[in-house]
Formats: C-alpha cells, sequence, structure tokens
C-alpha cells in the first residue's frame, strides 16, 4: 500500500491524524505569563517552550515557570505522561515525547500537545512517526507561508497517519527510542570533552598546568 512514508504491509492503515489523536495549541496571548525561578511568588509549574524541544527530547534547561495559581486556570494545557509536544511556529516540525518527570507541565502558546488514544496508537511510535522526514516535509508544505513559518492544529489534524498493527509499533518505537538514548550518551560525552579542552586550554599552553611529554589521550602510559 501506497503511504505519505512510502509503500507499507498489507494490514497497514492510514488515517487523519485526528482520528486517533487529539490536537491542542497551546495559549494564546498572555495566559501562561512565565517567571524565571521556581518558588518566586508561587511560580512552581514549569513551562515548556520550543527551546526546549531537542532531538526528540524535553531538555529543561533554563526553564520557565507558571505560578501554580495561573496553572490551575490552565488545567487543560497540562502535560501527561505520552502526549507529544511539538513546536507549531518558526522551528516547525520539532517533537518530544512528555515523560512521567514532566507530568503536569504546561506548553506555551508557540507549542502544540497531541494526546493519542493508547488503545489505537503507540506514543514511542507517533514520535518518531513524527521526525520522518517525509513527515517533516509535508508538515512544511501544508504550513502558513509568511514572516515566520507556522502550522495550525487544524493542518496538523489532517496529517495522513500510518499505522501498523500496535505490536509493531510497539516495536518501531522501542528501536529508534534506544537509538535516540545512544545518541544523547554519546552528545553528552561530547559536550563534556569539549567543556573539559575548554578548561585545560589555557592552562596547558600558558604552561600553569605542565604536559606530559609524549602523552597523548589514550595512550596507556
Amino acid at each position: 500500500m501506497r503511504t505519505l512514508i512510502g509503500d507499507v504491509p498489507d494490514g497497514w492503515q492510514t488515517e487523519p491524524l485526528k482520528t486517533f489523536c487529539k490536537v491542542m495549541a497551546g495559549p494564546s496571548g498572555g495566559a501562561a505569563r512565565t517567571r524565571r525561578r521556581p518558588g518566586t511568588g508561587g511560580a512552581r509549574v514549569p513551562l515548556i517552550v520550543p527551546k526546549n524541544i531537542v532531538e526528540g527530547r524535553i531538555v529543561a534547561e533554563k526553564p520557565a515557570y507558571v505560578s501554580e495559581e495561573r496553572a490551575e486556570r490552565l488545567r487543560n494545557y497540562w502535560l501527561e505522561p505520552g502526549d507529544i509536544v511539538g513546536v507549531r511556529t518558526a522551528s516547525i516540525g520539532r517533537y518530544a515525547l512528555v515523560g512521567v518527570e514532566h507530568a503536569g507541565s504546561l506548553f506555551n502558546t508557540a507549542c502544540l500537545r497531541i494526546r493519542p488514544d493508547r488503545e489505537h496508537v503507540h506514543p514511542a511510535y507517533l514520535l518518531h512517526y513524527l521526525r520522518n522526514p517525509l513527515v517533516r516535509e509535508w508538515v512544511e508544505q501544508n504550513s502558513l507561508k509568511s514572516t515566520i513559518h507556522s502550522i495550525n492544529t487544524e493542518t496538523i489534524r489532517q496529517l495522513p497517519l500510518v499505522l501498523p498493527p500496535m505490536p509493531v509499533q510497539e516495536s518501531i518505537g522501542g528501536v529508534l527510542s534506544a537509538l535516540d538514548e545512544k545518541m544523547a550518551v554519546h552528545a553528552e560525552i561530547s559536550r563534556r570533552a569539549g567543556e573539559l579542552r575548554d578548561q585545560l586550554s589555557p592552562l596547558l599552553l600558558t604552561g600553569a598546568l605542565p604536559a606530559s611529554y609524549g602523552a597523548r589521550p589514550g595512550d596507556d602510559r
């Protein structure tokens, strides 16, 4: 069977995303006004913004927060484990899977939430489907072209969703998620090695830290 992502086996189905997923954009305007640090004026509920969505993961560096009072008024926008949160303006087509550690967080107006029907759609499979280059191309082609590209929720609801049987979805999601984990580990090792290099470089180059003659990283000497 021919689909958006290519030929797939008989028995797989294609439906608009809205058939098995609920899509919601973040609260508009200043509904989710933020504070920088938790515990300041009651600001304790994390707010997910586009910069927090990186390579399929939620990266909570320098997070923004919303007061508990305001968050309570925005209960419809709370995130649950298994949700997919994505970017809908500017750098569209970036998505992340919400884990238990981010349950109860909010998402801002530049993001959208996709909540799959767990009986028909496995969350990890959905994440990797949305990140497929052909799917991202479809989103780009159907985005609103202006100074800043954007995609509205009604368009995302029409996205053709290819669904293999649930056991196949679970296997696909598991394999690709495991590879993502390995990539994240290697990226963290690379980041830490870069920080160490930047710290040692001025010390070594000025003689403040003696270098061992003839020794190089990886030598067993």
